[in-house]
């Protein structure tokens, strides 16, 4: 639309100068007329013509917003059956049933001593960089000087309260986001079975 417009404004333009120079001259004053009318004809077609590549310019941006988690699973519920809704909700129920806040997030392995002694496993060889800069000879007694680190105990217990904390609240998410599915799951089927009821 926007090509047509342009080629009218030039068709008109162009027929407008040519009506001017054919124009019989009558005296001084109708030539003196006639070019600045010519004049004002070609300053409107190139505002127009100037006007039509600005609004070639504009773009238009749209933001899409993003899907949101919740949303999709939301949707993704309600594109389930009836039957997989109902194995959906069995499976989230034994999941909360097995579920025991009180069992250790870790277990404690004891490795036995001849996977970490060299002298039942030695070590591969190949594995290890060398460093010239390390010094060949070490004295025997080198562990003696090992830097000792020494941290005091209330800092050892905050931080096992504070993992402890933060353990438990993340128990407490897991288990409302299960109870918030199971929830989503009911009201699904409920006005699954609502609009049954009203059909019959």
């Amino acid at each position: 639309m926007s090509s047509l417009v342009r080629q009218s404004l030039i068709a008109v333009a162009l027929l407008s100068v040519a009506m001017v120079e054919t124009a019989p001259v009558d005296g001084g004053k109708s030539t003196a007329k006639s070019v600045p009318k010519a004049a004002a004809m070609r300053k409107t077609y190139a505002a127009a013509n100037k006007a039509l590549r600005r609004g070639k310019r504009n773009v238009v941006v749209e933001e899409i917003p993003e899907a949101d988690e919740e949303d999709i699973l939301r949707e993704q519920l309600s594109e389930l059956s009836d039957d997989q809704l109902a194995m959906l909700a069995d499976i989230v129920q034994n999941e909360i049933d097995r579920y025991d806040p009180t069992a250790e997030a870790y277990d404690i392995v004891e490795i036995p001593e001849y996977i970490t002694n060299d002298a039942y496993g030695p070590r591969d060889r190949r594995s290890v960089v060398y460093d010239p800069y390390a010094q060949e000879d070490e004295p025997e007694d080198a562990d003696a000087y090992e830097e000792v680190v020494f941290v005091p105990e209330q800092v050892l217990v905050e931080a096992a309260l504070e993992a402890e904390a933060e353990q438990e609240a993340q128990d407490e998410l897991d288990e409302l986001e299960l109870r918030e599915r199971i929830a989503e799951i009911a009201t699904i089927l409920n006005e699954r079975a609502t609009r049954r009821m009203r059909l019959i």
